[in-house]
C-alpha cells in the first residue's frame, strides 16, 4: 500500500469528527448573535477561546489514529515505517486544515461580533495588557484583520493543533504496549502522583521550587507567541520529539488481536 492510501483512510475519519465539531461551534456563534440582536439591552458578548474546542477535537483524533488502523495496516503488510509516515501526515494534514479554517473563523467572526481567538488570549498574560486592549476594542480593529496578524494566528494554531495530536497519538501508542493491569496502574497512579502526590512534595521538600520552575516554563512558552519565529522552532522541536517517541513505540509494538 502506498502512502496515498493511507493519508487518505486517515483524513476521511478526521472529516467526519471535524464537520460535528464545526456545526456545533457554528451554532454556539449563531446563538450568541441571535442574543445580541434580539435582547432587550442589545448587549454585545464577548465570544473567545472556540479554538480550544479544535485543540480537544484533534487531540481525541490522535487518541483514535492508531488502534484499528494498525491491525488493518499490519494484516495488509504496510511497513511500520510507512504506516507511522501516513498517520502522522494525515495528522498535519488536518492541523493546516483547521487552523487555516479557525483563522477565517476569526476574521469573519471578528466583522460583526467581539471575538478574540486563543492565540490573540495568549499575549494578554505576557505583560502587554496595554497594547493588547489597544489591538482589540469592542467591535474589532482592522488590525486583527491585517494579513500580518492572520498569519500569526495560522502559524500559532497550526503548532498548536500539531502538537496536541502528536500527543494523543503517543498516549495511545503507550497505551497500546501495555497490560491490561499495566493501563489500570498507569492511569490512577499517574493522575494522583501529579495532583497530589507532587505538590505535597514540592511544599514538603523544595519549598514550592518545582512549582516556581514549572509556572516558568510556562510563562517562557507563552513569551514564545510575540515571536513567530521562535513560536513555530519550540512547537516545531517538541512535535519532532513526541514524534520520535511514538516512532520508537511502533517499531516494537506487537499486534494484540
Amino acid at each position: 500500500m502506498n502512502l496515498k492510501p493511507i493519508i487518505r483512510m486517515q483524513c476521511r475519519t478526521g472529516i467526519r469528527v471535524f464537520r460535528i465539531m464545526y456545526l456545533v461551534v457554528y451554532c454556539i456563534v449563531a446563538l450568541n448573535v441571535f442574543y445580541e440582536l434580539f435582547s432587550e439591552d442589545r448587549q454585545q458578548l464577548t465570544t473567545s477561546g472556540l479554538e480550544t474546542a479544535t485543540v480537544i477535537t484533534i487531540f481525541i483524533l490522535g487518541l483514535n489514529s492508531f488502534r484499528e488502523f494498525f491491525l488493518f495496516y499490519s494484516a495488509n503488510g504496510v511497513s511500520r515505517r510507512r504506516m507511522f509516515a501516513g498517520i502522522v501526515s494525515s495528522l498535519g494534514i488536518a492541523a493546516a486544515c483547521t487552523a487555516l479554517i479557525d483563522t477565517f473563523n476569526m476574521f469573519v467572526f471578528s466583522l460583526f461580533m467581539n471575538y478574540r481567538s486563543v492565540y490573540s488570549q495568549s499575549l494578554m498574560p505576557t505583560g502587554v495588557n496595554l497594547k493588547f486592549n489597544r489591538v482589540w476594542p469592542a467591535l474589532g480593529n482592522p488590525a486583527v484583520r491585517s494579513p500580518a496578524f492572520l498569519l500569526k494566528n495560522l502559524l500559532w494554531c497550526f503548532c498548536l493543533y500539531f502538537v496536541a495530536a502528536l500527543l494523543g497519538l503517543l498516549i495511545t501508542t503507550f497505551y497500546y504496549r501495555l497490560t491490561r493491569t499495566q493501563k489500570f496502574v498507569f492511569s490512577f497512579g499517574v493522575p494522583i502522583v501529579l495532583l497530589i502526590g507532587l505538590p505535597i512534595f514540592d511544599q514538603t521538600f523544595t519549598g514550592g521550587r518545582i512549582s516556581a520552575a514549572l509556572a516558568e516554563a510556562f510563562r517562557w512558552w507563552m513569551n514564545c507567541a510575540m515571536n513567530p519565529a521562535a513560536d513555530f522552532a519550540t512547537h516545531m522541536i517538541l512535535a519532532a520529539f513526541l514524534a520520535a517517541l511514538t516512532f520508537l513505540l511502533v517499531r516494537r509494538v506487537e499486534v494484540k488481536r
